[in-house]
């Protein structure tokens, strides 16, 4: 009977010692697995700090070339405009040298009259 009770103890520690290990394989794995969980936790945290440091980037890029296109526009229409003043002007100022023509024509008429006058 010694023999049996000693048996059934020596049977009941080597199943505590077997639980005993499976949990401490368990916990093994869970640590692991926190581990890994806290390692994907901040490369996400890293990946959002990294795209919103980009979409940063990209909306001052944006208000910069927005900014651009205004002026680049502003500055077209103003060239639009110093040209249509300037074909005004030059339009405006063919009517003189048209007139200068004319008096050049009639001096040289003139001319010829009085050539012809003093010939005579």
């Amino acid at each position: 009977m010694t023999g049996a009770i000693l048996l059934a103890i020596m049977l009941s520690v080597a199943l505590s010692a077997v639980v005993c290990v499976m949990f401490r394989r368990f916990d093994k794995d869970q640590k692991t697995l926190e581990k890994l969980k806290r390692y994907a936790d901040m490369r996400q945290e890293e990946f959002d700090k990294y795209f919103r440091g980009r979409a940063d980037e990209l909306t001052v890029l944006k208000s910069d070339l927005d900014t651009t296109q205004v002026k680049a526009s502003a500055t077209v229409r103003a060239l639009k405009q110093e040209q249509e003043q300037f074909e005004q002007d030059a339009k405006d100022l063919s009517k003189p040298i048209e007139a200068v023509a004319r008096i050049e024509e009639q001096l040289s008429a003139y001319d010829k009259v009085i050539r012809n006058l003093m010939q005579m």
